[in-house]
């Protein structure tokens, strides 16, 4: 069961869309942003679908591929092709005229739930909490904080960065600084995931290994 999230003026057109998905899944419909933060903040949402026009809904798409791996169905105007092209380069995943068709819909939410699903791993930067296989992985804090600068980096993270992001300005023993990347490695059981590059830092791999 997979949660989706509607964010629509049109009620008649939220009732409508939410007819085609909530039989196999769970449909938050709500009318503005502020609601649709306060859904994202509390529930694991695995698509959303938007309607809204603006600059605030703008900086909710770029603010969501930010931070997360959740698909955004954009639901556009007609004659809106320039909008079109700004949501898709800003991280909407795919642009659908209005008014919609049922089956293009329904094709491109069921194949973005697939992916969704399929996905070995997965961090929810707004919640903190990291899934393996769609089942979250009991990190403490330490842990939460060092795989956040893994994956935000693409390539290797110094020592005194890593150190730095992780414990701020505490001193830690390099023993003790290794220990933690092994133990965060053993509870994110995929394999291989973290290098240590001798003394120059460490790196995310996981991807190299699926």
């Amino acid at each position: 069961m997979n949660n989706i999230l509607l964010i629509e003026k049109n009620k008649m057109l939220c009732n409508n869309i939410a007819d085609i998905f909530q039989r196999d899944n769970d449909v938050y419909i709500v009318h503005n942003l502020d609601s649709a933060i306060d859904v994202l903040r509390n529930v694991d949402i695995s698509l959303i679908i938007i309607g809204l026009e603006g600059p605030d809904a703008l900086d909710l798409i770029k603010r969501i591929h930010r931070d997360s791996c959740i698909s955004i169905i954009v639901l556009t105007s007609p004659g809106s092709e320039y909008n079109e092209i700004v949501k898709l380069e800003i991280g909407a995943t795919d642009c659908i005229k209005k008014p919609i068709k049922t089956d293009i819909l329904r094709a491109v939410v069921n194949n973005q739930l697939k992916k969704f699903n399929n996905l070995k791993y997965r961090f929810d930067y707004e919640k903190n909490n990291f899934y393996v296989n769609g089942k979250k992985v009991a990190l403490n804090l330490i842990d939460k904080k060092m795989l956040r600068i893994l994956l935000k980096h693409n390539g290797i993270v110094s020592k005194n960065a890593f150190t730095r992001a992780v414990w701020g300005q505490s001193t830690v023993t390099d023993q003790y600084l290794y220990n933690s990347v092994a133990s965060l490695q053993a509870k994110l059981a995929l394999g291989k995931s973290i290098e240590i590059i001798s003394t120059a830092g460490f790196k995310w791999i996981a991807d190299q290994h699926r």
